[in-house]
């Protein structure tokens, strides 16, 4: 008996991913002699992988080939369907990697034993800027397709015969949607909505730029990443001036340690933390050194004479600062005297020393 004489039975079986969780205010429409009582939905959003199991299986007494092919229509957007997958995790495929929008539309199970059932994968995609990109927007089409009926036939021949018939046939709709998170701030009963979805997505692209400007507020009054025009406005806030012979990562620094620069203004620690913002010396005992000096005075007995005075301890108020600059680091020895000049207390005197990094 051959298989015009006889249909064999094959079972075909869909399951999409997520089911509807709206109803469409624009049903799916298929051809009346394709129409199946219930046709399954797929729910694809942008930048999210989707997809819809297919469950194949015959009762032929035989092996049969078998073929599914999957019919869209011609509008469909490029690189939308990603294959047919064994495996259900679209990353250990690597599908977020490839995109290979040439992939064959059939799929073969050659000599498919009776009561086997065989499961395939199939993906769909979409990239996360599908509604803004510029194919969406400028497209020759007069208006953005939104809705998609697919179909699955299944074709059924005997080994070693090429003639083949139609088996079975399964429509499925996809409905492309952007992602709302608004929508999720409403009760379940209004979640159920589509076309309220999508209304609601038009205020959220709106206020978009809002909600993100007020969430990165903190990058603006952060000198080290906020943008080059606010500088002076960070500085004047602190009371510092910006410096035109600092580099602007030197001047975001300052900028950034001004407080605590005023709280240490006068000591050894406010010193140090000057001379390596404003010389780029690591921030070391090792690398900035600074000496001071406490002798005793001149002893006679029990009685000291010059005691922190010229006379028997050297230089009163008198401090050492010491740099070790590495090679590639080259020292604005000009500079760094009127960093100290300025920084130190007015009553002290000192000495600046540059040795290399190694002495």
């Amino acid at each position: 008996m051959t298989l015009t004489q006889s249909q064999p039975t094959v079972s075909l079986k869909l399951h999409p991913q997520q089911l509807p969780r709206r109803q469409s205010d624009s049903p799916l429409r298929v051809r009346d002699d394709l129409a199946t009582p219930e046709s399954a939905a797929l729910v694809l959003e942008p930048g999210e992988f989707r997809s819809i199991v297919v469950e194949l299986r015959h009762s032929w007494r035989s092996p049969l080939n078998l073929e599914l092919v999957l019919e869209h229509p011609t509008d469909l957007p490029s690189g939308c369907f990603r294959g047919w997958h064994e495996s259900d995790n679209p990353y250990q495929l690597g599908l977020d990697e490839e995109v290979q929008p040439s992939l064959e539309h059939r799929y073969s199970f050659p000599s498919l034993p009776p009561e086997e059932t065989q499961r395939r994968v199939l993906f769909f995609y979409l990239p996360e800027d599908f509604f803004e990109s510029e194919a969406a927007i400028t497209g020759s089409r007069p208006r953005l397709t939104l809705e998609y009926p697919l179909q699955l036939r299944v074709y059924a021949s005997l080994p070693h015969s090429n003639r083949r018939q139609l088996a079975n046939f399964a429509a499925f709709g996809l409905q492309i949607r952007p992602q709302s998170l608004y929508l999720n701030l409403l009760p379940n009963i209004y979640q159920a909505n589509d076309f309220l979805e999508r209304f609601l997505k038009i205020l959220e692209e709106a206020f978009d730029p809002t909600v993100r400007t007020s969430e990165m507020m903190w990058a603006y009054l952060d000198p080290l990443v906020a943008p080059k025009a606010l500088l002076p406005f960070l500085a004047h806030w602190v009371g510092w001036k910006l410096d035109p012979r600092l580099s602007e990562l030197q001047n975001r620094h300052l900028i950034r340690h001004a407080v605590n620069l005023y709280r240490w203004h006068g000591t050894r620690a406010g010193l140090r933390l000057y001379l390596h913002l404003y010389t780029g010396l690591p921030l070391s005992d090792r690398a900035i050194e600074i000496q001071e000096v406490f002798d005793r005075g001149f002893r006679l007995g029990e009685t000291e004479l010059g005691l922190d005075s010229t006379l028997g301890a050297g230089q009163a108020y008198h401090f050492t600062v010491v740099l070790r600059p590495s090679e590639d680091l080259e020292i604005d020895e000009p500079l760094v005297r009127e960093v100290i000049e300025r920084y130190k207390p007015a009553f002290c005197t000192y000495s600046l020393q540059i040795f290399p990094e190694n002495s």
